[in-house]
């Protein structure tokens, strides 16, 4: 597959592999290879940095830098490099048991601009400024081998599964400017740090049919055992020095750690049909966790089919959610040209410092209910909705200011950031992002979908899917602001933070696709509209300002052409009339620009569809 967008970057090349073997009697191996490239998009606006210095007079040679004027490449796609290699095999032992094993690794270079740095911000080493590139090397291991059969009328399950994905952080094209100013030096590339995330879990599980009240019924139960580690490294010592190398400091020493989590956990299960034509399936299951201890929850089912045409169900269950390692322990800092902010870990003594206490569980209490009809032949409806109520949500807050203009805002941040092991220099605005349990939401929606078919005769076959969703996420219950922040004047969740919970995604969105095939010939189309999605921005003038995506309709269309029993051909567009979302406020943008960012955002990155507009692609396929 090849393709790019219609504005004529992010390039795109795939090649996969897929082949199936039989080497013994009841033995099988499948094997998947991958390789992925993608290439960088910009859909940013001029940097207004430098708009203002030309405009200004001050730096009017600034128009003839390369690239001028859209020097600044941060608002678009990362470019990345992927290579992807699966497994999967199985055995039959005989006696009706069988063993199975599947495993996957996985290597991925990713590198995404940084801000452009002015010409003013380090003359001396980079004249015409400098664009840092943040990059990523990451590799991932994952396997899962167990033995599935059946004894005294018990099926069985057991398996255990291991992986490991490893990220390591570099810096190049930067600088560490405070090492510089300091001793007259500083490399141009930096090792940031490192994180890895491991887990091994094994598990039971066992289920039997019997009868129950002289009708079918089956009882299950199973065992879970988990071991989870989160390691983060720090960075070499020039990028965590003061305030770090450009755009990405180094993970300090204060950041780095191992972290570890344990749990087990066991359930019961029990599907059976009091009545005709009633199926009730009942669960519970309990999980105890080294560094939350126990918890209990259950999920009721029921389906009525009331005829064969039609069938009522519905389901009440409740939720637990463990918050992960790196949600509890994860620390970075991200250096603009004007800023400079800290993801304080919640787990970690300097959050204290202003009121914020360790991840607790998530809870949740979850509703629905619907109906499945088949009102002819051909055609199926279904209809579903639901309700979810979660407690102690863990969110992350909205930006929390230590310095903002250049003048103290809350002396506790400060400290926090201090505690934690970060030198913020030289920069108007710095401060702290965190998460936290501090919110309760309430989601209301339903789904219909809609699948039907149109036997053309000798002009094909069309199959049509139209689907529609409506969803509300509601905060119902925000904590108390914590009282080293209540007297800074500041909220724990601003209006960024709580229109990303309620408005940032759409509540309506319809899909209506249609599936056309005759002979050798297809033709796929989709159409999908969004509802109107919008987000409060803080550009840093001590004003909310909202942006709005707008509601847009996106057309895709492939076409595919088997040339011959084993070669396909097929032309594709996604997003075909080149949509893009509405422009953000202008006044936001304009006061982004006055309180000295780049402001080259020119589109709202919450967007559902995207702000690159239109992508086409060809792809070739060759069945062995």
């Amino acid at each position: 597959m090849a393709g790019k967008y219609f504005a004529g970057d992010g390039d795109t090349g795939e090649v996969s592999i897929n082949a199936g073997f039989r080497p013994a009697e009841g033995v099988f191996v499948n094997l998947t290879a991958l390789t992925r490239y993608h290439g960088y998009s910009n859909a940013g606006g001029p940097d207004q940095r430098v708009e203002r210095a030309i405009a200004s007079g001050a730096h009017p040679e600034w128009k003839g830098l390369a690239g001028y004027p859209r020097l600044n490449k941060i608002f678009g796609d990362a470019r990345y490099q992927l290579n992807l290699i699966t497994m999967n095999a199985g055995a039959d032992l005989g006696g009706g048991t069988r063993a199975y094993a599947t495993a996957t690794y996985g290597k991925k270079y990713g590198a995404g601009w940084a801000n452009f740095r002015l010409p003013t911000r380090l003359p001396k080493l980079y004249p015409l400024g400098f664009d840092p590139i943040d990059t990523t090397k990451e590799q991932d291991y994952a396997f899962t081998g167990g033995v599935a059969g059946t004894v005294a009328g018990w099926t069985y399950d057991l398996s255990s599964s291991w992986g490991r994905d490893d990220v390591v952080v570099n810096i190049t094209n930067s600088a560490n400017i405070d090492l510089y100013n300091d001793t007259g030096g500083t490399p141009s590339a930096f090792r940031a740090g490192e994180f890895i995330a491991t887990q091994w879990t094994t598990t039971l599980d066992l289920a039997r049919p019997f009868k129950l009240m002289d009708r079918p019924a089956t009882f299950a139960l199973g065992a879970e055992r988990r071991e989870e580690i989160y390691d983060l490294r720090a960075g070499d010592p020039a990028s965590r020095y003061k305030a770090g190398s450009q755009s990405y400091p180094g993970f300090a020493l204060t950041d780095a750690g191992s972290h570890k989590r344990s749990n087990w956990a066991l359930y019961a299960d029990l599907a059976f049909s009091p009545v005709t034509d009633v199926t009730l399936d009942l669960a519970v299951r309990h999980e105890d966790f080294s560094d939350f201890g126990g918890t209990t929850v259950g999920k009721l089912t029921g389906r009525w089919d009331v005829t064969t045409a039609f069938a009522l169900r519905g389901t009440a269950s409740t939720g637990f959610r463990a918050p992960t390692l790196a949600e509890s322990y994860y620390s970075a800092t991200n250096v603009q040209p004007n800023s400079a902010f800290v993801q304080l870990p919640p787990n970690a003594r300097a959050a204290a410092l202003i009121g914020i206490s360790p991840l607790q569980p998530e809870k949740s209490v979850n509703l629905s209910a619907g109906f499945l009809a088949r009102p002819r032949a051909g055609v199926v409806v279904t209809f579903d909705t639901y309700q979810i109520r979660v407690d102690d949500r863990v969110v992350g807050s909205g930006t929390l200011y230590g310095y903002y203009d250049g003048k103290v805002r809350s002396a506790a941040v400060n400290a926090a950031i201090a505690a934690n092991g970060n030198v913020l220099e030289n920069v108007p605005f710095s401060g702290v992002n965190v998460f936290s349990n501090g919110i309760d939401t309430r989601t209301r929606g339903a789904d219909l979908v809609v699948t039907w078919s149109n036997d053309l005769g000798g002009n094909g076959r069309i199959d049509w899917t139209l689907a529609a969703n409506y969803n509300q996420t509601k905060v119902v219950g925000v904590r108390a602001t914590p009282t080293p922040l209540a007297a800074s004047g500041q909220g724990l969740f601003d209006k960024v933070a709580i229109s990303t919970l309620e408005t940032a995604s759409p509540k309506m969105k319809l899909v209506l696709g249609g599936l056309w095939r005759r002979g050798p010939l297809s033709l796929d189309l989709r159409l999908t509209g969004y509802g109107q999605t919008s987000r409060f921005a803080d550009p840093g003038d001590g004003k909310y300002y909202l942006d709005k995506a707008g509601r847009k309709l996106i057309t895709d269309l492939s076409v595919d052409y088997r040339l011959t029993e084993r070669i396909t051909l097929q032309l594709g567009a996604n997003n075909l009339f080149d949509v893009h979302p509405n422009r953000v406020d202008a006044a936001g943008l304009a006061a982004s620009g006055a309180a000295g960012n780049p402001a080259v955002e020119i589109y709202p990155a919450f967007s559902p569809f995207g702000i690159n507009g239109g992508f086409y692609y060809a792809r070739a396929s060759y069945r062995f």
